[in-house]
């Protein structure tokens, strides 16, 4: 084997190489109704087991729902403090059984509905509590299959687990823990089935914790600069949006963490998944724009 054919195989399996098929994005498009005729500023994107697209759109102060096509099947929102009105809304949780979650930042509450949409509860702060168990500004949330929910307070940089009743019971990531202290937090999400994935814009750092608040680990790249929306791929795969950057990263369960660059895609905020059957699709907000592409992986 030539020293040239050498350098080109091990160029191909290099792990850090875009655009080498190794882990890429192609066939990337917007959705025929997105754009500025649809977001005013979109921040966060999630989806449903039904198949449904929802789209924080933090400038309307409100959530679009769409189908696969792109073709909206529903508005809720509109400013406001009353029910079904947000104020700089900036995370939805759309992947539980019965419920959805939006995070009405500036209202400081956490608003639940149900799956068509239509308003059932808040959870605000209760005085009350205890200091570490109080909340203000809430950036967003993730529920697991116990219907335990993680809750995301970015200006305090922690994390509040409430159980399966409603009742706080303890929090983590503050100030002054060492490893496990957060720092800006933009999302929150669940990865391979016992780990809190956040991504961690202050210091340009993915971590993930256990559902105790156990640091598990944190992903780094050069390239990081703000890291924000999170989207889990499968056991095996996380993809981060970063939009200081300009591209995703994709963080493998070993911590690897690997840059996307396609010339598609432009200023990423948050990045969402699904299958279908062999394929996994991809939905990246970029800008105000919705892209749609294919996801090869090893």
């Amino acid at each position: 084997m030539s020293m040239l054919t050498l350098f080109l195989l091990l160029l191909w399996l290099s792990p850090s190489s875009a655009g080498t098929g190794y882990i890429d994005i192609t066939g990337i498009r917007s959705l025929a109704n997105s754009g500025d005729s649809l977001f005013t500023r979109p921040v966060a994107l999630d989806i449903s087991p039904e198949k449904k697209l929802y789209v924080v759109d933090a400038g309307g102060n409100r959530i679009i729902v769409l189908n696969r096509q792109g073709e909206v099947i529903r508005t809720v929102g509109g400013f406001g403090f009353e029910a079904e009105q947000f104020d700089d809304p900036r995370d939805i949780w759309a992947r539980s059984v019965t419920d959805i979650f939006v995070a009405d930042y500036n209202n400081r509450r956490l608003q639940r509905f149900d799956r068509q949409m239509n308003y059932l509860s808040s959870l605000e702060n209760n005085d009350a509590r205890d200091a570490a168990l109080q909340f203000d500004y809430v950036a967003g949330c993730a529920v697991n299959s116990q219907n335990e929910l993680f809750l995301l307070c970015r200006d305090q940089d922690k994390i509040i687990k409430f159980n399966r009743e409603g009742q706080p019971e303890y929090a983590f990531g503050m100030l002054e823990s060492g490893a496990e202290e957060l720092n800006q937090p933009g999302q929150i999400d669940l990865w391979q089935g016992h780990a809190i994935v956040v991504s961690n814009s202050g210091d340009s750092s993915v971590v993930w914790f256990d559902f105790f608040g156990h640091l598990l680990g944190r992903a780094t790249h050069p390239e990081m600069k703000h890291p924000y929306g999170l989207g889990v791929v499968n056991n095996d795969y996380l993809l981060v949006a970063d939009p200081l950057a300009g591209c995703l990263f994709a963080i493998d369960k070993a911590g690897q963490c690997y840059p996307i660059t396609t010339p598609e895609i432009e200023h990423p905020s948050d990045v969402a998944v699904w299958r279908e059957g062999k394929r996994i699709w991809v939905f990246i907000l970029d800008g105000r724009r919705l892209l749609k592409g294919i996801l090869t992986l090893p």
